[in-house]
């Protein structure tokens, strides 16, 4: 430690910061003085030494943390945050190509003016409605805007998220902008020049092809198919589509390949300093870049590298650069991938090489290849699944194998992708002929991800308790093995192996033993998603864009659903049945129950679903007066309205599941639920998914009237007062989802318990 002080100084810095970043200003204040009191009790009392050493270091990190974090805040947040609810006319320079979704763009923007006041240039996330996929960096927009702060939403903490990337604001603009294509400066030709890449990639490939080749070299995901994108995180290959470590390495790989180790290096350093700065230049590709310049100014001055110092050095600059980027978690997933390469994988190969038989060289190749992929999948994964469980709350226990078979595809594929883009500029003919094998890679990673997806240990949930004990235990044998250092790996390798056996057992055991209740918010809708072993139930699936749907399909792979027994669409608004086309896509359905239509429009609605439905053979429903449908522990009674009216033929959906009883209200008007409830014989309630916007404020005394033990509310219902003083009087507990984005139920279903037990949000 005396000859690495940057390891203690940043482990310091990053204490700090984490402390002002997650705590409040007291813990941060109390951390200061106890660093302050140890350094001078070291000075004094101890003197020379390594601990002493040590002491002061990381003293001299925290202090120096807290300093720059209130000194950022200051003089970078704090002005931004006072524009916090204030309107007017935005002038504002575009800062990257925009994220262009069904309904809205989004696009980062460098604030110019509000009105008459200065911003600085602030970093501000701009709203527009409708598709702006023309806009450009550099373009100068001026649109008349409303102003706030970030806000946390669905469990996602959109506040720190968007301040790690320098982006203080958000603005909702209120009409189309009127857009200046000016002068591009100096700052937005790498953005500019990274946008005709991807543009030549679209020549020289298919469009998807190309999504995928940009996505790897450029780790631009805006025309990666979301499935695709899912797919990627249940196989646990996110990282090879998040500009990192592994794409700097490609790079710097590929021009020591064309130019040799002398011409390559003083290549190298310009380029990846232009690729940083073509990516975005975020925390995680910054970290690689530091590390990278390093290594190279070490090969120039013909010295010797320490990988350990280097990596907590590039953290230590970036931390100090923004502070802010402690929140980063792509930053925390970088550092403890690098670390786990330093720490664990040279070890682990040079084990898994020593016991190769084959002498030959050239037959050795293709062995030591897999070995140097397996082992640096397994290294990263030992100190990024902590963060993953965390942060994410689920990991793939198929990584290892995933990352053997693709990331070999990936690196190939950057490498004559990257070939093929350079000598496209120069012949384009040329460029298409090199990019055939880049096409055949990408096609092969297009193929096996989604396999590879649908494996079954490919996405296990965090809140498995079984596999929170088999990671502990791993952890705890694997720190033994530190401290005794056995002779053989052979038996600790069994003890691991039968861990995960045993882990996979009782997770199997615990799912045919609990049943799961989720409801889940559709940003404009709400859907209620039953997981049993006997069936898999989906209640409306809507939203007013395409990626609405994923939470839907999220709750249904945590859950370990693999299809979905049957689908049940309420009516046809948006709300309730925007997303049923793609939940029959992106999953296995047996039945879908379509209401009938009422009017043309619904009837028009209804001919597109099961025209989805047919393509996907998908069983098709109709309700009738004594709709019951019952699969082994779940039953599903459906209550249909026939009175005349603007809610003829719409649906409420009945449940029960373990004992417990839920009503999914739909949009029926109250005085029809009240009806319908008393002629099927309802009694008590534990559940009411109150709905969306226009359904829950129709909440009716004749539900309250049966006792629920829960009303679960959308984002988008707006909490209206009456209806929720109605239902706290009744005794029932009320849920928003516009925090959580999902509430979910676990239900025994040992000796027919009536009342589950916990719920989980």
């Amino acid at each position: 430690m005396l000859k690495r002080p940057a390891i203690i100084l940043v482990t310091g810095l990053a204490a700090a910061l984490f402390a002002a970043c997650y705590l409040q200003a007291a813990f941060v204040i109390c951390l200061d003085a106890c660093a302050a009191a140890a350094c001078v009790s070291a000075v004094f009392l101890r003197g020379k030494g390594a601990p002493a050493f040590a002491v002061i270091w990381m003293t001299c990190g925290i202090l120096l943390g807290s300093a720059a974090w209130y000194l950022t805040d200051a003089i970078s947040y704090r002005p931004a945050a006072r524009f916090d609810g204030k309107s007017g006319i935005l002038t504002c320079t575009v800062a990257e190509y925009p994220n262009v979704y069904e309904k809205y763009t989004a696009v980062a923007v460098h604030g110019e003016k509000l009105n008459d006041s200065s911003l600085r240039k602030i970093g501000i996330l701009l709203y527009l409605d409708g598709r702006w996929a023309e806009l450009e960096p550099g373009d100068v927009l001026t649109v008349p805007v409303s102003l706030s702060v970030p806000e946390s939403r669905w469990n996602f903490d959109k506040f720190r998220y968007y301040r790690a990337r320098r982006i203080y604001l958000t603005a909702d603009a209120g009409e189309a902008p009127t857009v200046t294509a000016g002068e591009v400066g100096l700052r937005y030709v790498p953005a500019r020049l990274a946008g005709a890449c991807i543009a030549r990639l679209r020549e020289l490939m298919s469009e998807r092809n190309a999504a995928v080749l940009a996505a790897l070299i450029f780790g631009d995901e805006r025309a990666l198919p979301e499935e695709y994108a899912a797919d990627l995180r249940s196989a646990g290959l996110s990282h090879i589509t998040a500009v990192s470590g592994m794409n700097v390495s490609f790079l710097v790989g590929l021009l020591l390949l064309l130019f040799r180790r002398k011409a390559g290096s003083c290549i190298a350093v310009p380029a990846v300093i232009l690729f940083v700065l073509m990516t975005g230049g975020s925390a995680s590709v910054l970290r690689a870049v530091i590390m990278q310049l390093l290594w190279l100014a070490a090969y120039f001055l013909n010295r010797e590298t320490d990988p350990a110092n280097s990596l907590f050095a590039s953290c230590g600059l970036i931390l100090l650069a923004n502070p802010f980027a402690i929140a980063d978690v792509g930053l925390w997933l970088s550092f403890a991938a690098s670390l786990g390469l330093i720490l664990l994988g040279s070890p682990l190969q040079r084990f898994l090489l020593s016991r190769i038989p084959i002498r030959s060289r050239a037959l050795r190749r293709i062995p030591e290849t897999l070995a140097g992929v397996l082992c640096a999948t397994l290294a990263a994964q030992v100190f990024v699944i902590p963060i993953q469980v965390l942060v994410f709350g689920e990991i793939s226990l198929i990584a290892p194998l995933s990352n053997l078979l693709i990331v070999p595809a990936a690196e190939y594929a950057f490498t004559f992708g990257a070939a093929a883009l350079l000598l496209s500029f120069l012949w384009l003919p040329l460029g298409k002929a090199v990019a055939i094998l880049p096409k055949l890679l990408t096609d092969l990673q297009l193929a096996a991800v989604p396999a590879l997806a649908k494996l079954p240990l490919a996405s296990v949930s965090a809140e498995n308790a079984y596999l929170a004990l088999f990671l502990t235990f791993c952890y705890a044998l694997a720190l033994l093995c530190l401290y005794r250092r056995p002779k053989s790996p052979v038996l600790p390798a069994f003890c691991a192996v039968l861990a995960l056996c045993a882990a996979v057992f009782c997770s199997v055991l615990d799912g045919l033993m609990i049943s799961r209740l989720s409801i889940v918010d559709t940003a404009g809708g709400q859907s209620t998603i039953v997981c049993d072993r006997d069936a898999n139930v989906v209640v409306n699936c809507g939203g007013g864009y395409r990626s609405a749907c994923t939470p839907v399909l999220d709750e249904l792979r945590r859950s370990g659903a693999r299809s979905v027994t049957l689908f049940i669409l309420t009516d046809y608004r948006t709300a309730s049945a925007g997303n049923a086309e793609t939940l029959l896509e992106s999953v296995k359905v047996d039945a879908v129950l379509l209401p009938h239509a009422a009017d043309a429009s619904a009837a028009e609605r209804r001919g597109e679903i099961a025209e989805a439905a047919r393509r996907a053979g998908t069983k098709i429903l109709e309700p009738d007066a004594a709709a019951q449908y019952a699969y082994g522990n779940v039953c599903v009674r459906i209550l249909e309205n026939r009175e005349p009216g603007g809610d003829l033929g719409r649906l409420s959906a009945y449940l029960e599941v373990s004992g417990c009883h839920a009503l999914c209200l739909g949009s029926m008007y109250p005085e029809n639920i009240a009806c319908l409830l008393a002629e099927a014989g309802i009694g008590r309630l534990h559940v009411v998914a109150a709905g969306d916007y226009y359904a829950a404020r129709m909440v009716p005394p004749a539900v309250l009237h049966r006792a629920p033990e829960l009303c679960v509310f959308s984002s988008y219902a707006g909490m209206d007062r009456d209806v929720l003083s109605r239902v706290l009087a009744g005794g029932s507990s009320v849920l928003d989802l516009e925090r959580m984005g999902f509430v979910r139920i676990r239900l025994p279903r040992l000796y027919g318990m009536a009342k589950y037990h916990a719920f989980n949000a």
